[in-house]
């Protein structure tokens, strides 16, 4: 069924004046795969583009839509708007972004699992100018607090240890290998880590083992982030760049 109806998706988008299309196949963390026998895939996504707007749909392998991004441009190829839309596993949108990059202004929207509307807001820049809260009976409620985790001494703190534990691969060093490496961990209410993963292993396997073994070893406990004062599970993704 899933691959009936990638093929029509494909298929129907010749009707629509496209110019081009790219099929390609996802990891857990929705990063492109080639090796899909080394890297199993979780997700596909089908791009397509003509003259004024590019579109990305992103499927489960159960040919779910979970995610859409819409990019308007301009004839010379400049970014005008975009919007993104994300779906939960009950197929109801979880979250809806708007932005307008020549009034660099930003809507988002974001829903409960059963649909409520759950907050509102408008941001200028950087500044957020108005928000709207919602509890799940549609009641309106103040700004929930919320506090992300910290590493010990802070952003700075994790920068210096990186800059004295993280080891270029020498064989990467050899072949002239740069890249990013994204991981993807949970701080626990106890200022822990688990669920310790790359999102890219594919492009730099020797980098991307480099970035676990480093942040495997960090001997220290973070800050637990907090909601409303109490301390929650917080996902979080790290980017450990590699640069000769």
């Amino acid at each position: 069924m899933g691959k009936r109806l990638l093929l029509l998706t494909c298929l129907s988008l010749g009707f629509y004046g496209v110019k081009a299309q790219m099929l390609n196949y996802l990891n857990v963390g929705k990063f492109p795969i080639k090796d899909i026998d080394t890297y199993p895939p979780c997700f596909f996504s089908v791009t397509y583009e003509s003259d004024d707007k590019k579109e990305t749909k992103i499927y489960s392998l159960d040919s779910v839509l979970v995610d859409e991004i819409i990019v308007f441009n301009d004839l010379e190829g400049n970014e005008l708007k975009k919007i993104e839309r994300k779906y939960n596993d009950n197929g109801n949108l979880e979250c809806i972004m708007k932005v307008d990059f020549l009034l660099a202004e930003t809507e988002m929207e974001t829903y409960y699992f059963n649909g409520q509307l759950k907050s509102k807001e408008k941001c200028e820049g950087e500044k957020l100018v108005s928000g709207n809260y919602y509890n799940e009976n549609g009641l309106e409620i103040k700004k929930p607090e919320k506090v992300q985790p910290e590493p010990f001494d802070g952003i700075p703190g994790m920068f210096l240890y990186l800059q004295n534990n993280l080891r270029y691969p020498k064989d990467a060093r050899r072949k002239g290998i740069e890249g990013v490496v994204y991981l993807s961990f949970e701080i626990t209410e106890e200022g822990d880590f688990e669920n310790l993963e790359v999102l890219n292993p594919e492009p730099h396997p020797m980098l991307a083992q480099e970035a676990l073994r480093v942040i495997y070893n960090y001997p220290y406990l973070w800050t637990p982030g907090t909601l409303d004062g109490e301390k929650v599970k917080v996902l979080m993704r790290l980017p450990i760049r590699f640069r000769m």
